[in-house]
């Protein structure tokens, strides 16, 4: 019997350890945001079937950098960046499908996981975004700029994300966007 209590004195012990751990936890470090809290959803994506100039059309309208190439069922076969359309554009193939200049190897967090594995994702494999997916399927995305706006390095910048709600072509995104041209001749390589 004596082995018996020692059990359920130590599972008691470890019980209490573990409740003690959790609470400490919580209350003094706190929840840490997970990718489904700080992504962008829905995402904007383009088919690989898609020519190179109506996705740079595509990216230029809403005055964003990159897209995810997806299947219709939302899984994820690539990326494909403005600056990389537009040197196939040059180069004559505008009218080619982007699946023949997409690159294949992105990022993909889960939506769970948390923020600071995330930006390690980001960091480590230096890109620009990284796709969050559920099921194998495209649910969110999460960029550089998202992370540091919750790190808040933006002071004063209060983002709403409606750059696939409006076209370039409304009064607030052309201020915008003709602002990010003017500010551009400062910019140093």
């Amino acid at each position: 019997n004596f082995g018996l209590d020692e059990k359920i004195e130590n599972v008691t012990a470890e019980v209490i350890v573990d409740s003690l751990i959790c609470r400490i936890k919580d209350e003094q470090i706190g929840k840490q945001d997970r990718a489904i809290d700080i992504m962008t959803a829905p995402v904007l994506t383009c088919s690989p079937t898609d020519s190179v100039d109506s996705v740079i059309r595509m990216l230029e309208n809403r005055d964003i950098r990159a897209l995810p190439v997806c299947k219709a069922d939302m899984k994820v076969l690539g990326v494909v960046s403005k600056e990389n359309l537009k040197k196939q554009s040059l180069l004559g193939q505008s009218s080619i499908p982007i699946s023949g200049c997409m690159n294949k190897n992105v990022i993909l967090a889960g939506p769970n996981q948390s923020t600071s594995e995330v930006e390690d994702l980001l960091v480590k494999n230096d890109v620009g975004s990284v796709f969050v997916v559920e099921n194998e399927k495209l649910v969110g995305l999460i960029t550089r700029t998202d992370l540091l706006r919750q790190h808040q390095y933006y002071h004063g910048l209060h983002y709403h994300n409606k750059a696939f709600e409006q076209l370039i072509d409304s009064p607030s995104r052309k201020m915008i966007y003709a602002l990010r041209k003017n500010l551009k001749r400062f910019d140093v390589d």
